[in-house]
């Protein structure tokens, strides 16, 4: 049975879905667009997303569905086709949706073609099926071909491009109560705290020194560096970060997980915050709450701080040979490799970079057609995420609830991969010619993921590490443009 993945919008209480590989990502619809020229009443006018114009359309006047309720669009889908995009202001977005093509009835009033077929969700409701090739067909139809720069999609590739499109992401941590948003770019390892030397003077947020590959750095308090008190010194975690102004070390208490914090997430912080505790925003997540979102290049700017990092003594991590530590041998070049390590009925690595958001396995979801490999589908951010064990998908089913759920993007959608648990991301500093990959090959248990699974081996002699990595956004492509490859373990 041939079938297709739809996503759905609303607006004016009425569902319409279109294919989701077309939908980008959904954000806010902005207070003030800037009118188009000559152009028709279901033209909105254009905004600016990341450095990216991008048209508006009323999609519910274009189709003559409560046009006269413009107040009531909140939102902007973004649809691309052929590298062309705009944006549709909707009331809501909807869900994911795999529709079986024979049970698609024609229309015979569409709308003037916009919208040839509809067909009936599980729950009896209506939806219509439009036509993005009509859209995109209309004379009047305003859309932007952003400009792309070429080469591989590989890890620092796609890592480039978020931080040119300004979609950041953050590491965020626990203080005491506070949680805090740092980004992932500063961000070079978190460590168990070992022993603490202590500080030669008092002064704010100043708590002594650690000894870390090599190097002494100053321990600072993170808690007391955004003007929060800590309600005990004894943390179990030191976060290295690298800023413009030198190494430090920043006493945490754990490590929650990576949240997105592009524009369209943040809100406007406290003005004393801003200009005395380094807080460049508030980030809300739906698993963590509200985050403080630290403004790591004002925290470099600061003259005290950077008096901190001007302590750190010893030899960079970078300039070690690649023989070991033998600081008089031959320099060469060190990259640092994120992985995040995690159980899933077994211990696995992922890449970093590979993980758009880590969130608590959600309360609220909703079904999906059985017998494929995704179980749920929920919202996240504004975005349908698909729901998928990756434990069943490793044919190491359990009985055990999954508590956390990693969030992969890629060009077709998002999917949310369930684990038990995260328990670490690790910073490691190599040699880059260190890095080789081995594909792990078939398991004879009938592991239906080889394709997807490496053996990386980093690093030089006492330093070399094996690690058993699974690619998600290899896997995630996969399972959404060929779902009958991997189905769930039974």
């Amino acid at each position: 049975m041939t079938t297709v993945s739809l996503a759905t919008l609303v607006l004016a209480e009425t569902e319409v879905a279109f294919e989701s590989n077309a939908l980008q990502e959904v954000v806010p619809l902005p207070e003030q667009l800037a009118p188009a020229p000559q152009a028709p009443a279901w033209s909105l006018g254009s905004f600016v997303l990341r450095g990216v114009p991008v048209p508006v359309v009323d999609f519910a006047q274009l189709l003559g569905l409560g046009g006269d309720r413009p107040s009531a669009r909140r939102l902007v889908a973004i649809v691309a086709r052929d590298n062309e995009l705009f944006g549709f202001a909707v009331d809501a977005v909807g869900h994911v949706l795999r529709v079986a093509v024979a049970d698609c009835h024609s229309v015979t009033q569409s709308h003037g073609g916009l919208v040839p077929r509809m067909f009936a969700r599980d729950d009896g409701e209506a939806v219509y099926a439009l036509d993005l090739d009509a859209v995109f067909a209309l004379d009047n139809l305003l859309r932007v071909r952003p400009a792309r720069a070429g080469g591989n999609d590989g890890p620092k590739t796609r890592a480039l491009a978020r931080e040119a499109s300004g979609a950041t992401r953050a590491l965020a941590v626990r203080c005491g109560e506070l949680r805090v948003a740092l980004a992932l770019s500063v961000v070079h390892e978190i460590i168990p705290r070992g022993t603490v030397i202590k500080p030669a003077i008092g002064a704010r947020a100043y708590a002594g020194h650690v000894d870390w590959r090599g190097r002494r750095l100053a321990l600072l308090d993170l808690a007391a560096l955004v003007g929060r008190p800590r309600p005990s010194a004894d943390a179990a975690l030191i976060l290295v970060v690298e800023l413009d102004c030198g190494w430090l070390a920043l006493v945490v208490d754990e490590a929650l997980g990576i949240v997105a914090c592009d524009e369209t997430r943040r809100l406007a912080a406290a003005a004393s915050d801003r200009a005395e505790n380094h807080v460049a925003a508030l980030i809300e997540d739906a698993a963590l709450g509200q985050l403080l979102l630290l403004d790591h290049a004002q925290l470099a700017a600061d003259t005290e701080i950077g008096a901190y990092a001007a302590l750190a003594q010893g030899t960079p991590a970078r300039a070690k040979a690649s023989a070991g530590d033998d600081v008089g041998a031959e320099e060469v070049a060190w990259t640092r490799f994120a992985y995040m390590h995690l159980t899933a009925a077994g211990r696995l690595s992922v890449a970093v970079d590979d993980i758009d958001a880590v969130t608590a396995y959600p309360q609220d979801t909703m079904p999906c057609p059985a017998g494929g490999p995704f179980q749920a589908r929920f919202v996240h951010g504004g975005r349908t995420v698909m729901l998928a064990d990756l434990r069943a998908l490793l044919w190491r089913g359990t009985a055990v609830a999954a508590e956390r759920v990693l969030i992969v993007t890629v060009d077709a959608g998002s999917v949310g991969f369930a684990v038990d648990s995260v328990e670490a991301i690790a910073y490691i500093e190599a040699p880059a010619a260190s890095y080789h990959e081995h594909h792990a090959g078939p398991r004879p248990d009938g592991d239906g993921l080889p394709s997807c699974k490496r053996l990386v081996r980093l690093g030089v002699g006492a330093r070399q590490q094996f690690l058993s990595v699974l690619r998600l956004r290899d896997l995630a492509a996969m399972l959404l443009a060929e779902p009958s490859r991997l189905s769930a373990a039974g």
